[in-house]
């Protein structure tokens, strides 16, 4: 099918050729959220965040607490040391999945890098309370910097 085909050639990382099969289903199918990811991050690969976050903030209004759909945008808001975004990014997702680690984690992050340290290592309590061993191993790293 079109849809297999255009994740065979994004998984062969020939995104130039994959992004126009996926402009293609969304306009047949334009609140795909799986689509409009793969198309994210297609985009993504060949350096064009604008279009990457337009596929994001689409993809958020459909289904808000879509983890992977939010950490790509992180990925690009970290990208370009926009703390303050990828903290109202965060802040959104946890008023509506407010037991995820991960989002706790990525949220003490951006605290870190914005110089918050007590608001980082209070996101990295939660998510290692939540189970995210990666942030109990921030827990450690940020109190032994205090």
């Amino acid at each position: 099918t079109e849809r297999e085909k255009a994740f065979q050639l994004h998984r062969a990382h020939r995104f130039t050729e994959a992004i126009p099969l996926y402009d293609a289903l969304l306009e047949r199918q334009p609140r795909d959220p799986e689509l409009l990811l793969w198309r994210a991050r297609a985009h993504e690969q060949l350096q064009q965040d604008a279009l990457a976050l337009q596929d994001l903030k689409q993809l958020r209004e459909l289904e808000p607490a879509h983890l992977d759909g939010n950490l790509q945008t992180n990925s690009i808001l970290v990208r370009q040391q926009r703390w303050d975004d990828a903290l109202a990014l965060w802040d959104a997702f946890l008023g509506i999945e407010p037991g995820q680690a991960q989002a706790y984690l990525e949220r003490g992050r951006a605290h870190f890098h914005k110089g918050d340290r007590a608001a980082a290592l209070a996101d990295v309590r939660r998510a290692c309370a939540l189970g995210g061993s990666d942030a109990c191993n921030m827990v450690k790293h940020l109190q032994r910097e205090r």
